[in-house]
């Protein structure tokens, strides 16, 4: 059986790196995007982006691709997920 996490119930997860101060941000997104579609392949599911409002995460194409393609949560939404893998993305 597969653990997930108690609370998120995620397998696992990845966050957007924040790091390195002169790291572009969407150099970190692709980082995470990257690990979450080589999970998503290993699980066998789709991918899901988790953002703490549907706007952050917008305009970042890689982030927007996982949105598009596995779904986006947020704690404001009303649509629950049950299964991952996920990114997190915090606001500024």
């Amino acid at each position: 059986m597969v653990e997930l996490h108690p609370s998120t119930y995620l397998q696992a997860a990845a966050w957007v790196p924040d790091d390195d101060p002169e790291r572009p941000w969407e150099d970190a997104a692709d980082l995470a995007a990257d690990w979450i579609w080589g999970r998503s392949e290993v699980e066998g599911i789709a991918p899901l982006l988790v953002t703490n409002t549907f706007q952050n995460g917008v305009g970042i194409g890689c982030l927007d691709e996982i949105a598009r393609r596995g779904g986006q949560a947020t704690p404001q939404g009303k649509q629950r997920f049950d299964r991952g893998p996920g990114a997190g993305l915090r606001a500024g």
